[in-house]
């Protein structure tokens, strides 16, 4: 087996650029651990920014906790906070991406006060083009499924958006729903 511990108080963020593919800026302090049988190796650890810039998506104060089980080929990310723009919040108690092709997932997230500008501003360096942009007030829910297939989620949410447009149209003012997912359908109310 192996058990390796790495730690890093200031890791530049263009170095995670390296790894992620994608432009990256900031200060990151990162623990962490490789452990376990060869054929079950897992990568875990805890991961802090003061200020952390990936393609556009500014977030300021992030802690979380992460698991990588290399042998379960899937990421978990565990209590990640941050904080989203000057008031904005962002806590995902529970996330779960697989790997796979189809990227199966699971979400417990609730997001507070989060401005357009961080999505629109975020996707418009990621695709090179405005696309989505919205602000969240506020946004309660679970959700899973197959991440590419938003009209198959499965879960609850409650949410109340403002100014969501698509490349610079608004499409809506205001959005005060509840969603609901399930293998019979969704709906929306």
């Amino acid at each position: 087996g192996l058990s390796l511990n790495i730690a890093s108080k200031e890791l530049n963020g263009s170095l995670l650029e390296h790894f992620l593919k994608l432009p990256t800026s900031g200060q990151i302090e990162i623990g962490t651990k490789i452990a376990g049988p060869y054929d079950k190796l897992v990568v875990s650890g805890e991961v802090k920014s003061p200020n952390l810039n990936i393609t556009g998506f500014d977030v300021k104060n992030l802690r979380t906790n992460f698991v990588l089980p290399i042998a379960k080929n899937e990421l978990e990310i565990k209590g990640l906070t941050a904080q989203i723009g000057p008031s904005g919040s962002l806590l995902i108690d529970d996330f779960t991406l697989g790997l796979a092709a189809d990227l199966p997932f699971s979400l417990m997230m609730t997001a507070k006060q989060i401005p357009s500008e961080f999505l629109g501003e975020g996707l418009f360096k990621t695709t090179g083009k405005p696309s989505l942009s919205l602000a969240i007030e506020n946004f309660t829910g679970h959700l899973e499924g197959r991440l590419l297939r938003p009209l198959q989620y499965q879960g609850q949410a409650q949410f109340v958006l403002h100014n969501v447009a698509f490349e610079d149209q608004i499409l809506l003012s205001d959005l005060k729903a509840s969603f609901t997912g399930t293998k019979a359908g969704q709906t929306i109310k």
